[in-house]
């Protein structure tokens, strides 16, 4: 968008479509979200305990986690 917009010489391409400025935003928040979850709230197992969770597979397709 920067190249354009001075390709341009108008920086409406910011302002005129908000959705596309504010995307990115979303975006990052998000993934900032996930990474907090897996690797400050919920980090690898360091007491070398076995995972309570296993999958019960009733076709190839179709799993179901179990706890």
């Amino acid at each position: 968008m920067p190249v354009q917009s001075k390709d341009q010489g108008s920086w409406v391409n910011f302002y005129g479509n908000i959705g596309k400025v504010l995307y990115p935003w979303v975006s990052i928040l998000y993934d900032s979200i996930i990474m907090g979850q897996h690797y400050v709230i919920y980090p690898d197992n360091k007491k070398g305990l076995t995972s309570m969770y296993y999958y019960v597979v009733l076709s190839d397709f179709y799993p179901i986690l179990v706890v």
